[in-house]
């Protein structure tokens, strides 16, 4: 089993140094390989802002990317569930973390907005936003 880097996914998909990709294809190609939810995390954070990828288009990567029988995410399920609430509407990032969170019996946040999305989404963690304590 291979863990592989942010750097290496990025070359897969943006695809822009052609030795790099190669080897990158390579890599998942022949696997297994494993990815760790970080590094879907940086890797949708470049893909997005570096590279100017549309949110969806780096979705419909990742969710191919697992569909990969040499691929196996380090925590599949939560990036599984990621990309579902992030297609709902979520940031990919606070999706992820949120997926995260289905451990735990609270999410808590100061994020209004990434509240009242989380609220909509089925089997998502309860999501709570802390008070200030009175004094």
């Amino acid at each position: 089993m291979i863990a592989i880097d942010t750097n290496v996914l990025v070359r897969f998909f943006a695809k822009d140094d052609r030795d790099a990709y190669s080897i990158a294809e390579t890599l998942i190609a022949e696997g297994p390989v494993t990815i760790s939810t970080t590094v879907f995390l940086e890797a949708n954070w470049v893909l997005q802002s570096t590279y100017d990828f549309p949110k969806g288009e780096v979705l419909n990567a990742f969710a191919s990317l697992l569909e990969l029988p040499s691929v196996e995410a380090l925590d599949g399920e939560v990036v599984d569930r990621a990309i579902g609430w992030s297609r709902a509407g979520l940031d990919f990032a606070d999706a992820l973390h949120l997926a995260q969170a289905a451990r735990s019996d609270v999410f808590a946040t100061f994020d209004v907005p990434l509240a009242k999305k989380a609220r909509r989404l089925s089997n998502a963690p309860t999501v709570s936003h802390p008070r200030k304590p009175d004094r």
